[in-house]
Parts: structure tokens; sequence; C-alpha cells
């Protein structure tokens, strides 16, 4: 049986620093922000990241108000709504985000929401 994500952030993040204990491992890094009043991660491998893309990505985040994320009835949406990029992609299974992220890209989970979003951002 498949893992998938849970809708508590605290519970993925938990399934997340098992296998990236990112508070002892220098490559894989852990942004914690505050999306419309929801906690939220993006992990990354360090230093594989397009620095211009991810900030314009962390600024579209960050402009997200509370009264605006609770119209999102999943991550599918809200990334339609308000990340500024084309490619990425939402998936529920964590070994297809543990696989994204040791392939370079960025994984962003949110509290509320059981699926991660995938960004290119290599």
């Amino acid at each position: 049986m498949k893992k998938i994500l849970f809708d508590s952030i605290s519970e993925n993040r938990r399934i997340f620093e098992g296998i990236f204990p990112t508070d002892t491992a220098a490559d894989i890094v852990k942004n914690s922000l505050i999306i419309g009043g929801r906690e939220a991660s993006i992990y990354h491998i360090n230093g594989m990241l397009d620095t211009e893309s991810m900030l314009k990505i962390h600024s579209a985040l960050l402009n997200i108000r509370s009264e605006d994320i609770k119209k999102c009835s999943s991550a599918k949406e809200l990334s339609e709504k308000y990340i500024p990029y084309t490619d990425y992609k939402v998936e529920r299974e964590v070994d297809t985000l543990i696989s994204a992220i040791l392939s370079a890209q960025s994984v962003l989970i949110i509290d509320g929401f059981g699926q991660g979003i995938i960004l290119d951002t290599k």
C-alpha cells in the first residue's frame, strides 16, 4: 500500500524529517513559512535550485491572504491560482514526493492539504 500525505503539516513534516533529518543533514534544506495563515514547508537539495524562480514563488506564496487560501479546496486549486510558475505537479504519494526532492526538484507542503506541490526549480 502506498503511503500518502496527511492533511496535517505536523504529520507530513514528521514523515519528511524521518527521511531527511534537516537538522543534521546539510544536503536537504527545509524552509518553513506561513501561507495565508497556514504553516508550510518547502524541501529541496541545498544549492540545487534556481534562486530567481524560488524568490518569485516565495513572493507569490507570502502574498496569499487567509481569506484567499480558505477558498482553495486543494493544493491543485491553490497552485493554479497563485503559483507564478507553469512547471509544477500536485502529488499525494510520499514516495513520488521524495523522488522529486532527490531529483533536485522542490516540494511544497501546506497545512490542511493532503497533497504536495512539486516545483521544478532547478
